[in-house]
C-alpha cells in the first residue's frame, strides 16, 4: 500500500501544470479533441474520432476533478498507443479510435489495432505502473478502466465515470 501510494504520489506530483487549465478553459472534450489533433498529429497513421451528438455537453458537467483525471487516463492510453501499437511491417497503418458516449456517465473507449498486449506481461513490466495508477485515480472518483486485448489484432481500454463522479467526498 505503500508503494501503490508513493506511485500515486509521483504521478501527481509530476503532472504538468498547463495541461489542467486547458481541460478547465476547452472542457474536457474539447481538451482531449485538442490533444489528439493538435498535440499529438502524426503519431498515428489513421485518427478515427466518435463521439455521441451531446455527449460534450454531458461531459462538461463532471466536476473538474474528474474531468482532469479522466484527461490524463485517456491521455496515458494515446501515448502508450503511440508508443507500443507500431508494428515494424510497413504495410500496416497504426489506427487509433476513439469513441465517446454517454451511458449513465462518460465512457471513452480509446483502440489501437497494434501487436496487442499480454496483459501478464504489462503488470509485471516495471514502466507498467501508469494505466495502474490511472486506474486507481479512476476508482478514487468512482470511475473504472478496463482493457480488452488480442494478440496481433487490437488493444483496447475504456474509461469510464459515472454522471454522479465527484459528488461524493472522500474520507481521509
Amino acid at each position: 500500500l505503500t508503494d501503490v501510494h508513493r506511485q500515486i504520489s509521483n504521478l501527481l506530483h509530476d503532472l504538468p501544470a498547463a495541461q489542467p487549465p486547458e481541460v478547465t478553459r476547452l472542457g474536457l472534450v474539447a481538451a482531449l479533441h485538442s490533444l489528439v489533433h493538435v498535440d499529438m498529429v502524426g503519431l498515428f497513421d489513421e485518427l478515427i474520432w466518435q463521439d455521441d451528438p451531446d455527449v460534450q455537453v454531458q461531459a462538461n458537467q463532471l466536476d473538474p476533478l474528474s474531468s482532469e483525471v479522466v484527461f490524463f487516463a485517456a491521455r496515458e492510453v494515446i501515448r502508450n498507443a503511440s508508443r507500443h501499437a507500431r508494428v515494424a511491417s510497413a504495410d500496416r497503418r497504426l489506427v487509433l479510435k476513439i469513441h465517446l458516449q454517454w451511458r449513465l456517465g462518460l465512457e471513452i473507449s480509446i483502440q489501437d489495432n497494434g501487436p496487442g498486449m499480454r496483459l501478464s506481461q504489462a503488470e509485471s513490466s516495471p514502466q507498467g505502473h501508469g494505466l495502474a495508477l490511472h486506474s486507481t485515480l479512476l476508482a478514487v472518483i468512482g470511475g473504472s478502466l478496463s482493457i480488452a486485448s488480442a494478440p496481433g489484432e487490437f488493444t483496447c481500454v475504456t474509461l469510464f465515470v459515472p454522471q454522479d463522479a465527484g459528488l461524493f467526498p472522500v474520507s481521509a
